[in-house]
């Protein structure tokens, strides 16, 4: 998150809470779940975005699970990226 914000200065570019989704602090190692969860939000809140970085493949699957069940397409419409290279 820091890594974001550093970004997000860097490039000039204003902070948007919109665009922020946090997962749950009881959840130790986000899943699939979780991703979900936080996807539907971004796109019930009318902020679905061009791109989304996740804390990890699990998430980032869920995400991607969302988004088809929204009708969008990863990557056409969405770029999607997670981190831990599952293979999945």
């Amino acid at each position: 998150y820091r890594t974001y914000w550093q970004t997000l200065q860097e490039f000039g570019v204003p902070y948007d809470p919109r665009h922020v989704e946090f997962l749950s602090g009881l959840e130790l190692q986000p899943g699939m779940v979780a991703g979900f969860d936080a996807m539907r939000r971004l796109i019930a809140g009318g902020h679905v975005p061009t791109s989304i970085i996740v804390v990890n493949d699990f998430v980032a699957w869920g995400v991607m699970e969302q988004l088809k069940i929204a009708g969008l397409r990863v990557p056409q419409d969405v770029s999607v990226v997670g981190f831990d290279d599952l293979a999945i």
